[in-house]
């Protein structure tokens, strides 16, 4: 605003202007170049809707100004802009953001983002963004945001499968922003994520192990090695077992009925 304080004046009218805590003021009036409580350009949130205000008319006259000064509308035009994007903006944009995925594999190198913004919510990075991650056992990993444009980025690089909490600050004027979060590491089991055979690994461990390896098209191939190879040869065993015969009981009683039936058949017909 100090580029428009020789600008023409404005016209106002005359009277109190009555503000709250919550009003944003962008400059004050002047009178013959003493500077009043009364504002020039402010901004007030009324119902949930951000509303800006001109106390006064002839804003034309510092477009015009500012062509005389610099033969262009640049400085004027940014005003505008800067004053369009303020009162468009959301009443619960946050300064300070911080994204994050909430799942992680063990695999997967965790990154951070962030973005902050000024009073007037412009993007700014000229502060610096601190990040400190808890794992499970309360161990501390600290860790400062690198700076990109108008964003942060940040890559911890892979860490232990666990849960951890992270807790983001950033000094905005005199102002600290936090933002609390946590992301869990998965475990990933490598043979369920690839399922295909590594051929060239299989080949190479035949080598090594002084074997071959062959394709299932190439079964007449290994007959032919199994065959020809002298160190395989057919072995048979043979195992023999006594066992006495009064261990076996079902064949006792079987003998001892077959006596006894002929004992009693003699007795019976008279042959003793």
């Amino acid at each position: 605003m100090k580029k428009f304080e020789k600008a023409p004046p404005f016209i106002s009218p005359f009277g109190d202007y009555k503000i709250n805590a919550s009003t944003n003021v962008l400059c004050f009036q002047k009178i013959k170049n003493i500077k009043t409580e009364k504002p020039l350009i402010f901004f007030n949130n009324i119902s949930d809707k951000k509303i800006g205000f001109i106390t006064g008319e002839g804003i034309w006259r510092w477009r015009m100004f500012d062509f005389m000064e610099n033969q262009n509308h640049n400085l004027f035009n940014e005003l505008i802009n800067k004053l369009i994007q303020f009162n468009s903006l959301k009443i619960n944009k946050d300064n300070f953001n911080v994204k994050a995925k909430k799942l992680f594999n063990e695999n997967e190198a965790i990154i951070f983002d962030a973005q902050v913004y000024n009073e007037s919510f412009e993007s700014d990075n000229s502060q610096d963004v601190n990040i400190e991650i808890v794992n499970s056992d309360g161990k501390n990993f600290n860790f400062i945001f690198d700076k990109s444009q108008d964003f942060y980025h940040l890559n911890i690089g892979y860490f232990p499968v666990g849960t951890y909490t992270y807790n983001a600050n950033v000094e905005i004027g005199k102002k600290i922003y936090k933002k609390t979060g946590k992301f869990t590491v998965l475990s990933v089991n490598i043979e369920s994520k690839n399922t295909n055979a590594n051929h060239k690994i299989l080949y190479q461990l035949a080598e090594n192990h002084k074997g071959k390896m062959f394709q299932k098209t190439e079964l007449e191939n290994l007959k032919a090695e199994i065959e020809k190879n002298k160190n395989l040869v057919a072995i048979a065993y043979s195992e023999k077992s006594l066992q006495d015969l009064i261990y076996l009981k079902w064949i006792f009683f079987i003998v001892l009925i077959i006596i006894s039936t002929e004992w009693f058949l003699r007795k019976y017909l008279g042959t003793y």
